[in-house]
Formats: C-alpha cells, structure tokens, sequence
C-alpha cells in the first residue's frame, strides 16, 4: 500500500507541474531551458564522481546489500566479482542519457 500511496503522490506532484510549466509562456520555457543547460555539466561530473564512489566502495556496497538481505551469502563472491561490469555499465549510462550521443558528436565536430 505504501508504493501505491508513492506513486499517486508523484502522478499527483507531475501533474502538478506540468500544469504550471503549460502556464508559463513559451520564450520564458527556452530561456529556463537555456539557463538549465549550462549547468549540465555539474550534474554529469556528480554522476562520474558517484559512479567513482560505486566503483571504490563496491565491496562495502555487497556487504550492505548482504546486510539488508538482498545479497545471500553464497552469491557475495559472485557480486563482488562484477565491480567492473557495474562500474561499465554506469559509465555507458553517462555517456549515453546525460552526455546524449548529439553532446558527444558536437564535441568531435567542433
């Protein structure tokens, strides 16, 4: 019942504001939205410094995931062995949501 009550909550708050966004006129969007692009770059450097931390502190993340249950004792070697995949995984992710392909094609073009 709690995820439910969560979910109806953030339907609640998205609708919320899109309402006001669809309030707002549109010259004052593309200049929010140019405003917000410039700091893209603080939260892609964030994202790397956690997919760093994920990476240093991966075996205290297998023990606290062992602590909570969701990692049996049997599969800790296993999971500790996939530091590298995780670690990949993350930065595939940065490279291709937060950065986007289009950053990454103006970058070498440029």
């Amino acid at each position: 019942m709690g995820w439910l009550a969560m979910a109806a909550l953030l339907l609640l708050v998205m609708g919320a504001l899109l309402s006001l966004l669809l309030e707002i006129p549109l010259d004052d969007v593309l200049a929010i939205q140019t405003a917000v692009h410039t700091f893209k770059w603080v939260g892609v450097a964030l994202q790397g410094v956690v997919i760093a931390v994920i990476g240093w502190k991966w075996p205290a993340i297998v023990r606290w995931g062992r602590a909570r249950g969701w990692v049996r004792e049997h599969e800790i070697r296993q999971v500790l062995g996939l530091r590298a995949k995780v670690v990949l995984f993350l930065v595939v992710y940065l490279v291709m949501v937060p950065i986007g392909p289009t950053t990454i094609w103006r970058a070498l073009m440029s």
